[in-house]
């Protein structure tokens, strides 16, 4: 024991001087530190000029703009042309924070970089009433704090190109229409492969936008995955155009309106795979309306204590709706109006007020395996629903099966008890 434990406390030790071995060297030659440049970082003193002249160095010899322990106050947009060969980092030190007037009117950062900007370690808050905290093509930020308040309606962040990557950061919204995070694609540009991971949106407004900017493309292949969403706006998940989504391992609580909302505009969403999320909602967990929606898987969700669980009110074509457990529905955990092509199967639904809502004309329909107490409503033209002639919920049997095993072993050892006797 005594010999593991001091394996343990050497490896403990190890990691942790290692962790600390490699701090940031601020006089290393990769680094342009602001203060270098006449920034004071007193949250009082503007550094505007400070910085956009030490950001116009790193920015011509792709190195990083370093921000020291200090708050940084920005009144003038930082910009960053379009020139492929360069590479930039915003790299922040220990509370290293960068913010506004109150009576500011624009963005932070705007960076027309088509690949190779960074952000690290920052944390962000607009304190104006207008423009947002980063616009820019390509992004990738890792580590960082984004904040707005409450009089600016402005999305907080937004990018449109490829190869994205927005992980381990936190997105504070403060005005209830304001957005945290916009995904766009922009015209005559691609965006592709891009990942929004590991984030927690918090705040009074919504959370992710995905959206196209015309009709000459829409982003494709975008992934979001360990994501909280527990911001209490309207929306935390609004998807307007994309070509193949992954919505999954996801956990959404606290909003007032809709957790995942589809509402298709431009070339429409094609290929939305929502899969193993965690999703409760005031009204509509998931919310699909209008035309322009080919191919959605939703699978192996925990959908509960939420008005609607599923809902689509127009004719989509490959719906797959499975394997998932809605638990507490206060309306219908599963409604499905004017559908045209649908799969429903494995599911499991407990404490619900209803069941099953679908509808529709002409089409391939196969509604099958559902486990579910209340009745079904089942109006599809030429089509004969069987409903289960046992509907149980598995959990109960389960607890039934116990209870009475329970009962026969105090039985039997009553009986040996009395034997004995």
């Amino acid at each position: 024991m005594k010999r593991t434990a001091l394996i343990i406390t050497m490896f403990l030790l190890l990691n942790t001087s290692f962790a600390f071995a490699h701090p940031i060297d601020e006089s290393n030659h990769i680094y342009i530190n602001v203060k270098d440049f006449g920034a004071v970082g007193d949250g009082s003193t503007d550094d505007t000029e400070a910085v956009k002249n030490a950001a116009k160095k790193a920015y011509a010899e792709s190195k990083v703009l370093y921000f020291p322990t200090g708050t940084y106050v920005i009144s003038d947009a930082i910009k960053f042309g379009f020139d492929n060969s360069k590479t930039l980092t915003l790299q922040g030190g220990n509370d290293a924070v960068i913010t506004t007037p109150e009576d500011y009117e624009g963005d932070i950062f705007v960076s027309n970089m088509e690949f190779n900007f960074y952000v690290k370690d920052l944390k962000f808050i607009h304190k104006g009433t207008k423009g947002q905290i980063l616009n820019t093509h390509y992004l990738n930020a890792y580590n960082c704090i984004f904040e707005g308040n409450s009089t600016n309606r402005s999305t907080l962040v937004s990018f449109a190109g490829s190869n994205c990557k927005v992980q381990d950061s936190t997105f504070i919204t403060k005005n209830e229409n304001s957005y945290a995070l916009e995904y766009v694609r922009r015209p005559d540009k691609i965006s592709i492969n891009d990942y929004i991971i590991d984030n927690t949106f918090t705040g009074v407004g919504n959370g992710l936008r995905i959206a196209a900017s015309s009709m000459d493309g829409r982003p494709e292949g975008l992934k979001v995955n360990g994501c909280t969403f527990e911001n209490s706006g309207k929306l935390q998940i609004l998807v307007e155009c994309i070509l193949h989504l992954d919505i999954s391992d996801n956990t959404f609580k606290n909003s007032t309106g809709t957790a995942i909302k589809v509402m298709p505009r431009d070339l429409g969403v094609h290929g939305l795979f929502i899969t193993g999320n965690s999703i409760q909602s005031r009204e509509y967990c998931i919310e699909a309306q209008d035309n322009g929606l080919a191919t959605i898987h939703i699978a192996d969700n925990y959908i509960y204590d939420s008005k609607m669980g599923v809902y689509m009110n127009k004719s989509y074509s490959d719906v797959h709706v499975h394997n998932n457990y809605f638990k507490n529905i206060t309306d219908t955990p599963i409604k499905l109006l004017s559908a045209y092509e649908i799969y429903v199967a494995k599911n499991v639904i407990e404490d619900s007020n209803k069941s099953l809502h679908i509808t529709g004309a002409k089409g391939s329909f196969v509604i099958e395996n559902n486990a579910y107490a209340k009745k079904a409503t089942i109006d599809i033209e030429n089509f004969t629903y069987k409903e289960p002639a046992k509907q149980v919920n598995i959990y109960v049997v389960l607890s039934i099966v116990f209870s009475i095993a329970i009962i026969a072993l105090i039985v039997v050892l009553v009986f040996l008890l009395k034997k004995k006797a």
